[in-house]
């Protein structure tokens, strides 16, 4: 077992966590009119892609939330694997469970959102296209939640 690699899966994990929801709150929180201007400005690639991902929300939302869900898991994963190996599986699993709570609540939800609150604009552009190619990618996942999903949030309404 290399502990580098694994802290590295780890922090690249914790990385990936912060951008999904750093992303998540700024592209929600932009305005339509402001994306619709920095595109006819021609303002670039970004301003585009992120009017595109924002012609449906629950895609988007799909998109988002399977990629912090899926970092998130992969980072608790390791994490128990290499606490458990270096302190057992009494203590280990207890603790990576409390630190990587913390460490994803602060560093990954918290901090992240509250960057993006303010800055909603700048942080929609900066993580615009890489979320658009990831979205594109899971055409087919989009597809199967939009036939049994999209159902049931209809019927609850």
């Amino acid at each position: 077992m290399d502990p580098v690699a694994h802290l590295g899966v780890i922090l690249t994990c914790l990385l990936l966590s912060a951008f999904f929801s750093s992303s998540e709150t700024a592209l929600l929180r932009l305005r339509e009119d402001e994306v619709e201007r920095d595109v006819q400005a021609a303002r670039g690639p970004s301003a585009l892609a992120a009017q595109r991902l924002l012609r449906s929300t629950s895609r988007l939302l799909v998109t988002i939330l399977l990629g912090n869900n899926v970092v998130n898991i992969l980072a608790a994963s390791v994490a128990s694997a290499l606490a458990v190996f270096y302190l057992g599986e009494r203590v280990g699993i207890t603790v990576s469970t409390i630190a990587l709570t913390v460490i994803v609540l602060i560093f990954c939800e918290v901090m992240p959102k509250a960057l993006a609150a303010h800055h909603p604009q700048r942080v929609s552009y900066l993580g615009a296209l890489p979320l658009y190619l990831l979205h594109q990618a899971l055409r087919h996942v989009h597809a199967v939640f939009d036939r049994f999903i999209d159902p049931l949030v209809e019927s609850v309404t």
